[in-house]
């Protein structure tokens, strides 16, 4: 039997094999084999035109988006923009990657003097966020790639390493992914780990201990960045979710690297207190804030 020939179409967006076999009768679509699809798809890399863009601009956003975010009517779009001029002058850098001309996922890092996380380094490249934005763009190596130009620059700069707090919890990457390109988990607090890949011997960087930011106080507070453009809907939300059940919250922006490094949590850039204590330390919606508004 001679061998079949097999081409990738791409129907709706979905990748479907079509086989042409010997006997001339046409094209047979082969067995939903998902798996088989998608691993021929990843060695191929059919249809993928991946670009990089650096940004380091207000132009560039407008142009090219956030990464997370291309939506420039978000509530949070505006808000992370006049956040990221202010930190493009300190040596912030943003990389989009795009798929085919749209966007797929994004890193942003800085320098550790203005790392918006409770961390004390020096001489580190410090990674605030890793993100690939669909489960379709997942495995097939663009997180990697992110972090490859994360190192790079470090690299160039003569920096001591890089480093990123992970968590196995929500808005923030998994450590796997770092362990895989060399990274070394050197400390970890609560659900919070820091990890490092470290070029030259020397001061590694260590966790502040959030804890003891944690300053005895009554009743509800909100305390955030903008850092991360969703919160801008987060902290709206539950400022009219408070409003709505008759309870006072306090709402405070952190403005600058020192304020989150100091932060009473160890995402440093969003804390929700009650009393003192951090509740709930990522964005959270507006109908588990009134459950625990309940309680």
């Amino acid at each position: 039997m001679k061998t079949g020939i097999y081409k990738l179409q791409f129907i709706k967006g979905i990748p479907t094999f079509f086989r042409r076999n010997a006997f001339g009768s046409g094209n047979d679509r082969l067995a939903n084999d998902v798996t088989r699809v998608n691993s021929f798809i990843r060695k191929l890399n059919v249809m993928d035109k991946v670009e990089l863009i650096k940004i380091n601009n207000e132009a560039d956003v407008l142009k090219y988006g956030l990464g997370c975010l291309s939506n420039q009517k978000h509530p949070g779009f505006e808000a992370k923009l006049n956040w990221l001029k202010k930190e493009f002058q300190k040596g912030l850098t943003l990389i989009v990657l795009t798929v085919d001309g749209k966007s797929a996922g994004m890193i942003e890092y800085t320098n550790s003097e203005n790392f918006w996380r409770p961390v004390k380094a020096e001489k580190y490249l410090m990674i605030h966020c890793l993100w690939i934005i669909h489960t379709k763009h997942h495995n097939k190596g663009y997180g990697s790639t992110l972090i490859d130009e994360s190192i790079k620059e470090a690299k160039k700069k003569k920096l001591n390493g890089v480093g990123v707090v992970n968590s196995v919890g929500p808005w923030m990457a998994g450590k796997k992914i770092f362990l895989e390109k060399g990274f070394q988990e050197i400390e970890a607090k609560g659900r919070f780990e820091l990890l490092v890949k470290q070029f030259k011997k020397g001061k590694l960087p260590s966790l502040i201990n959030w804890e003891e930011n944690q300053v005895s106080s009554k009743g509800f507070e909100m305390v955030y960045a903008n850092q991360c453009p969703m919160f801008a809907k987060c902290v709206n939300d539950l400022a009219e979710t408070a409003n709505q059940q008759n309870t006072s919250l306090k709402i405070s922006e952190i403005k600058n690297p020192m304020g989150a490094q100091n932060a009473p949590s160890g995402y440093g850039v969003m804390n929700i207190m009650r009393d003192g204590k951090v509740i709930a330390d990522h964005y959270i919606s507006s109908r588990r804030f009134e459950n625990i508004l309940k309680k």
